[in-house]
């Protein structure tokens, strides 16, 4: 509970800084919006209500009824309290009272605005399940897609349904993936789990526990639209969060850093760093700047030729155990290339 609500200060405190900075930053100079917020690929009529909500965004958040979460606000602001020493809990026990019967008294008067949000949701959702449609994330600027769907409910471009699962099927055709007749999750997640109890050196005894996932699902994929290029094809988006090698990847990205001597001389970290470095360079007038786009890059990466590259290259303060073990636990994570489309994997 006291990491729960360490990871919610810092939240916070991050938002804080965001939107102090923000306003500075807007003083000085003129935003510009670069894409369209909601991108209508469909011949539903949407309200200027209704298109002003969908314009906010995908991270915002319609204020929920206070019934809905009043017992929840108490319960875990009691939770927090009781953290505390005991000689501090009383003053906070007043100041949480008050504060309560604040947001209490004060739910009449600033509801207002939520529950008509929350009336223009509900006729969204009526007319894109209507016409069959979806609300689908854009590829650049946060837009709000609509395109028509019969499968998947998703934020921010609203497209029919047919016609996304067609883009999609369509880049599974192109890249020559295949489907899976038996769900391998279980028996990856048996795998990761052996592999952990052989690599010492890397995991200890209290990481081992953290490193396995407890319920393990197959990776969703969602396509982002490319609302940019010629016929907006889409950016595949898988989300790893419950898949079996989830943890041990994010381990792996720190450790591989540390223990592999990569040779990044031409890799750009940042935006900044790149322009940082052009101002150094000494341009002639005969001298030309070519960029290349690789299509489709992550799903193209040979992963033979990852291990190949992996074991070839020098280690840095490491025995040959070592060694081993990171590259078995990286050839295990990297076996978990499937992903579950319309139930299927």
């Amino acid at each position: 509970m006291e990491t729960h609500y360490y990871n919610l200060n810092r939240k916070l405190d991050k938002l804080q800084r965001e939107k102090q900075t923000k306003r500075k930053t807007d003083t000085h100079h003129q935003r510009t919006q670069f894409y369209t917020r909601t991108v209508n690929l469909t011949n539903i009529r949407l309200s200027q209500e209704e298109l002003a909500l969908l314009n906010n965004g995908l991270q915002y958040s319609n204020e929920k009824p206070l019934k809905k979460y009043y017992i929840n606000l108490i319960m875990e602001t009691e939770q927090a309290i009781r953290m505390l020493d005991n000689k501090m809990q009383a003053p906070f026990w007043i100041l949480a009272t008050k504060k309560l019967k604040q947001i209490s008294a004060s739910d009449n008067h600033n509801n207002v605005m939520a529950k008509r949000q929350t009336y223009i949701l509900k006729n969204i959702n009526s007319k894109l399940e209507k016409e069959n449609a979806m609300v689908a994330k854009g590829d650049k600027g946060k837009t709000c897609v609509i395109i028509y769907s019969d499968v998947i409910i998703y934020s921010d471009v609203i497209i029919y349904t047919d016609e996304y699962n067609k883009k999609v099927h369509n880049f599974l055709n192109e890249n020559n993936f295949q489907k899976l007749q038996i769900d391998p999750t279980d028996k990856y997640q048996k795998l990761i789990t052996k592999t952990l109890q052989h690599s010492d050196l890397i995991v200890n005894k209290k990481q081992k526990k953290y490193l396995t996932q407890k319920k393990p699902q197959p990776t969703d994929l969602r396509a982002q639209i490319k609302l940019h290029k010629l016929g907006q094809p889409i950016r595949p988006a898988v989300n790893n969060r419950n898949a079996p090698a989830h943890r041990i990847s994010k381990l792996l990205v720190n450790k591989i850093n540390n223990l592999l001597n990569l040779r990044n001389h031409y890799i750009v970290k940042e935006s900044t760093a790149l322009a940082n470095d052009l101002t150094k360079l000494k341009i002639e007038e005969n001298h030309r700047m070519i960029t290349f786009d690789n299509k489709d890059l992550y799903v193209n990466i040979p992963i033979q030729e990852i291990f190949r590259i992996a074991k070839t290259l020098p280690l840095e303060n490491n025995n040959e155990h070592t060694s081993k073990q990171m590259i078995t636990l990286l050839e295990v994570t990297l076996q978990q290339n499937y992903f579950s489309f319309c139930n299927n994997i």
